[in-house]
């Protein structure tokens, strides 16, 4: 009998023991199961270039990840090559990367790639330059028509309500939709403000040298221009350097982009460029990201359209703050917090991203995420 007792005993404990043995094995694979569902998040950032604009996007980028502990990989052309940016798009596809962001220049041939990328199961969202029809989340933009209009404004009060002639506006890649908007702005807004002036539109170049060359040409040939006005970013430094070189010259230098570019942090001051149009680039970049990986590691679902993430416009009044929170990423993040809050919380979209081309009465948000509907 007490043999019996014993072994009974002996019997219950060991059960005990399995039982707890596999509690443990199943906690255990519980728990794995868990970390391996958190795995650490990649994201990639297609460039379009390697300028002042596009690294501030991927600061953006970057320091939105840091919050998450995902990792960044940036790659691109260093100039404008859109064959060499999609074959680097298509190699972060293949290198683990849970999401991308790209600026999509030129939009119908970036449907493709973009579309096979969303097909695999990669999330895909652009900045700047969108991608209709792509399959892409959404979109990250400024609104260029406003950025023009802004400038006419500026360039009416400068010269007066009542003045007339004209101001020739350079494009260096001819029927880009974003390029030619701005123009279209800066046309509409000075019917408004100061209809005696009209705008002439010419050819410039892509390349550095190609643009200032072209500049070059463009102002020996218009003498008696009210101003040179500028859409694309390397149009700023070739601006400034003819301007420089000529400061007896009483035409004004006005840009509806290179508001990252530092050297018109000291032209505006030194009086050798009237105006620059900062696209918000650390903004567009933070926001995109931000809105990416909440969907990525938190399975919150993504804003779909275009998102305004408005522009500022450097003058003498306002350069030297501007210039400061680009300075650096802390500073970028300061400055635009509130901004940087609303269009990441409760992101207020448009329905048809090429309205960020066509349209320029919709309000634009100011840093403190202001004017938002």
């Amino acid at each position: 009998m007490s043999w019996q007792i014993k072994s009974r005993r002996t019997i219950a404990a060991s059960l005990m023991l399995a039982l707890l043995g596999c509690f443990a094995a199943s906690f255990a694979l519980t728990n794995n199961s868990k970390a391996a569902s958190k795995k650490k998040v990649t994201i990639g950032f297609v460039q379009l270039f390697n300028q002042p604009y596009a690294i501030q996007i991927a600061n953006g980028i970057k320091v939105a990840a840091k919050e998450y502990g995902a990792s960044v990989k940036v790659t691109g052309p260093s100039s404008i090559n859109p064959a060499a940016a999609i074959s680097n798009f298509q190699n972060l596809t293949s290198s683990d990367v849970d999401g991308i962001l790209t600026m999509g220049y030129p939009a119908e041939l970036w449907k493709r790639p973009i579309s096979t990328a969303v097909k695999q199961g990669i999330n895909v969202a652009t900045i700047d330059i969108s991608s209709p029809g792509s399959g892409s989340s959404f979109h990250v933009g400024s609104p260029r028509q406003q950025m023009g209009a802004a400038n006419a404004k500026l360039i009416a009060q400068k010269l007066g309500k009542n003045a007339k002639g004209q101001i020739v506006a350079g494009i260096c890649v001819p029927g880009l939709p974003q390029l030619t908007s701005p123009i279209k702005g800066l046309q509409t807004g000075l019917k408004k403000y100061a209809p005696g002036i009209t705008v002439k539109t010419v050819t410039t170049g892509g390349s550095p040298a190609e643009n200032f060359a072209a500049w070059q040409r463009i102002v020996s040939d218009n003498p008696d221009a009210l101003g040179f006005f500028g859409p694309c970013d390397q149009d700023l430094p070739s601006v400034v350097k003819l301007k420089e070189t000529d400061k007896s010259s009483k035409w004004l230098g006005n840009m509806s982009s290179g508001g990252e570019d530092p050297v018109g942090w000291k032209a505006i001051p030194a009086g050798t460029l009237t105006s620059q149009t900062t696209q918000r680039g650390f903004v567009q970049g933070y926001v995109a990201a931000k809105l990416m990986l909440e969907h990525l590691v938190n399975g919150k679902k993504e804003p779909s359209g275009w998102i305004d993430t408005g522009y500022d416009l450097m003058t003498k009044s306002n350069v030297k703050n501007v210039a400061a929170a680009l300075s650096s990423s802390a500073a970028a993040k300061k400055y635009y917090a509130g901004l940087l809050k609303a269009l990441t919380n409760n992101p207020p979209t448009i329905k048809d991203e090429n309205a960020q081309q066509t349209k320029f009465n919709v309000p634009s948000p100011t840093r403190d995420g202001k004017n938002l509907k």
